[in-house]
């Protein structure tokens, strides 16, 4: 069997970091979202590019900033959620094939992904800054169970519409509910184990 895997929200608590990332930007969560909104679009947000824009802008020194956010990055792991590791490592020892998916500017996700310590627990990581459903078919090809574990329903919806056989859980979080649909929920990704 094969386990997708979203990270943001699903394994990492991008709230918790999104805030840690607006202080050692040296901005309010306000203003962060704000940028967020007004600057990069379809949630392709880079701390990289959101340095320069603050920079432009006289905010800040961006080396100041840039030794900051990079020791946010290496300590990436404090953000997992409680249990990531231990769920992962489990299916892992049952024998299933995982997958990271991510969505998002690839530099960012990828700089984040390189940091976690848990990557070494995925048979693959694919990183795209295109929509998750162009992935459908490459799991279309593989002649096993697929299980995609997400917190966007929307984004599931798309993957589920091109992948039939793929079975989707969703952890509670603030896409879950993004469009009316009848996936399993569960609270936390500690729930996985007994859901599978």
């Amino acid at each position: 069997m094969i386990i997708v895997f979203d990270l943001d929200y699903t394994l990492l608590n991008s709230n918790k970091f999104k805030i840690d990332l607006a202080k050692n930007l040296g901005i309010s969560i306000n203003k962060f979202n704000k940028d967020n909104k007004k600057y990069f679009f379809n949630n392709k947000y880079s701390v990289f590019k959101h340095i320069k824009i603050l920079k432009s802008k006289k905010i800040f020194n961006e080396k100041v900033a840039g030794k900051k956010i990079k020791l946010l990055l290496k300590n990436i792991d404090k953000y997992l959620f409680p249990c990531s590791e231990k769920v992962i490592m489990q299916l892992k020892k049952r024998k299933y094939t995982l997958y990271l998916l991510s969505f998002g500017d690839k530099i960012f996700q990828k700089q984040k992904i390189y940091n976690l310590k848990i990557k070494k627990y995925f048979n693959k990581i694919i990183i795209t800054d295109k929509s998750k459903g162009l992935y459908a078919n490459y799991f279309n090809k593989k002649n096993e169970k697929i299980i995609f574990i997400n917190d966007n329903a929307k984004e599931s919806r798309i993957i589920n519409k091109k992948n039939k056989k793929c079975r989707i859980i969703l952890i509670d979080g603030p896409y879950c509910q993004n469009i009316k649909h009848n996936y399993k929920i569960v609270k936390s990704i500690k729930f996985l184990s007994s859901n599978i």
